[in-house]
């Protein structure tokens, strides 16, 4: 003679075993991701193109802590000496209203021109100037090409 057994057939998740590995899985699947997730943006953080305008650098405590930070501006006319005892020069950045003082002691990149928007990374000096240790050239947001 043949039983029935009556009642819900057995599913494949109801092992209590399969349960807790399926369990653990998830929780490390879910510590994994966070830690890729939290590399990922201390990758991009500083990346960010973060900077202040010379009126705000002038009113932030990094002007006269000497902490790096990044000013960007245009690159004001007459105001760019060349340094003859190697690479670099001195220039003056502005926001159209206020002037500073940079100088980078390194290559100058080719882009580099007066009216030219720059954002200089570095740190005021005690002597008042911003010595930059790293000078970057905005491109245009849209190519022109020169007339004539």
């Amino acid at each position: 003679m043949i039983e029935t057994i009556s009642g819900p057939a057995p599913t494949r998740d109801s092992h209590p075993r399969r349960r807790r590995t399926r369990w653990k899985l998830m929780v490390v699947g879910g510590i994994v991701l966070a830690a890729l997730g939290f590399l990922a943006f201390r990758a991009f953080q500083g990346a960010a193109m973060f900077y202040y305008t010379v009126p705000e650098l002038r009113a932030a405590p990094a002007y006269t802590s000497g902490e790096r930070v990044r000013v960007g501006g245009k690159v004001a006319p007459g105001s760019v000496e060349r340094h003859t005892s190697g690479p670099g020069l001195s220039f003056m950045v502005t926001d159209g209203s206020d002037k500073l003082l940079v100088h980078f002691s390194d290559i100058v990149p080719d882009a580099f021109a007066v009216d030219q928007e720059v954002v200089a990374e570095g740190a005021m000096t005690p002597d008042g100037y911003f010595a930059a240790e790293n000078l970057m050239v905005k491109c245009p947001s849209k190519y022109v090409p020169k007339v004539g």
